[in-house]
């Protein structure tokens, strides 16, 4: 196993990184700071999230392409595109003064 690495691994680094956008959002003004975060090891898929009050959460549990369950992956993701362009700044209010 040395140097294998799984998605479950990579889950704190997952976090390390959705926590800094979501503190981006939150001093930017944003109504909506939540940030989704995807972590794979190409076979197995956990989806997370930090709310708007900077609570973490698994959505679900681990999912594996190889045990029947591409579907529930593909609408996962899916999902969290369409949370992400709803959250854009042309649908999400932010300070005036953020843009030049």
């Amino acid at each position: 196993m040395g140097g294998e690495t799984t998605a479950r691994q990579g889950e704190g680094k997952c976090l390390a990184l959705m926590s800094i956008v979501h503190s981006r959002r939150k001093e930017d003004g944003r109504k909506n700071a939540t940030v989704y975060g995807i972590c794979s090891d190409g076979v197995e898929f956990y989806f997370l999230r930090i709310d708007h009050d900077s609570k973490y959460s698994r959505i679900g549990s681990g999912l594996d392409w190889n045990w029947g369950k591409s579907s529930e992956i593909i609408s996962h993701i899916r999902n969290i595109m369409r949370l992400a362009l709803e959250g854009t700044p042309m649908s999400t209010s932010t300070r005036v003064d953020q843009f030049p």
